[in-house]
């Protein structure tokens, strides 16, 4: 892809005037760091308010920018200073910026050995990474904790749920592709929603790429859902316990970040 010619203007578009001149400061006070480009990413740290620094990316087009994001916690209109810092080393300083793309030819050249040992060096270095390297290894994620009994005095719920149970192991071997025809049943009298809870959740406990895609699909579905039953604060709240319930499983969450979910 052609690389964008950026202009001030399309930087200071996107964000305050504060979160520009802060982010000028930034830029001259060298607070980025180790900034990489990777076929249309951009990304590089950014030091903060915060002990560890920030991870930002920004998504280029061949005429501008597509999309910005930053672990910061700014939210409060536009692009944050950390983005500006580095669109910014992108406009006048591109020559620091490493191309992962040549990086990866070189290491594609490698022995096994090699690639082995640059593996657990950024994993031991970074654990965090350990996740998505499972995740790329179709590697299981650690299973989730024991749930407690259900106490006796809730027994009196079993029915109930050993009814949704039955009718979920009926609609369990429903092809993903036909899933959206699930949207015709959701009237707040049908099962379609407590179906759809069940069968995301039965996804999650797989650990691995392909049912973490399946349950994208699902929470798409599922929103849509939602909206046309004008249930947006319900999907909301699900949304918040879901993403809260399922917080160690950094991947699914990072590909749910993609989706906008």
């Amino acid at each position: 892809m052609r690389l964008p010619e950026l202009t001030l203007d399309q930087i200071q578009d996107r964000c305050t005037a504060q979160s520009f001149a802060r982010g000028e400061d930034y830029f001259n006070m060298e607070m980025i760091g180790n900034p990489i480009l990777h076929g249309c990413t951009l990304a590089s740290t950014c030091e903060g308010t915060e002990e560890e620094p920030y991870r930002v990316s920004v998504e280029l087009t061949p005429t501008g920018i597509a999309d910005t994001k930053c672990s910061c916690p700014y939210d409060w209109g536009g692009d944050c200073k950390h983005v500006v810092a580095l669109l910014l080393t992108y406009m006048y300083e591109l020559e620091t910026i490493s191309s992962l793309d040549a990086l990866l030819i070189v290491l594609a050249e490698k022995p096994k050995e090699t690639l082995l040992r640059v593996i657990s060096e950024l994993l031991t270095r970074s654990p965090e990474l350990v996740d998505i390297a499972r995740f790329h290894a179709d590697i299981p994620e650690a299973p989730e904790e024991e749930i407690e009994p259900i106490p006796p005095e809730l027994s009196v719920y079993v029915t109930v749920v050993d009814k949704e149970m039955e009718e979920f192991e009926e609609f369990e071997d429903t092809e993903l592709e036909d899933l959206g025809e699930m949207e015709e049943l959701a009237d707040p009298q049908n099962p379609a929603i407590p179906l759809y809870h069940s069968l995301i959740e039965q996804k999650v406990l797989s650990g691995n790429r392909k049912a973490y895609e399946e349950v994208l699909e699902c929470l798409i579905v599922l929103r849509e859902i939602h909206e046309d039953l004008d249930l947006e604060d319900e999907w909301t709240l699900y949304l918040e316990n879901f993403r809260k319930r399922h917080a160690r499983k950094r991947v699914l969450l990072q590909m749910m970040d993609a989706q906008h979910l």
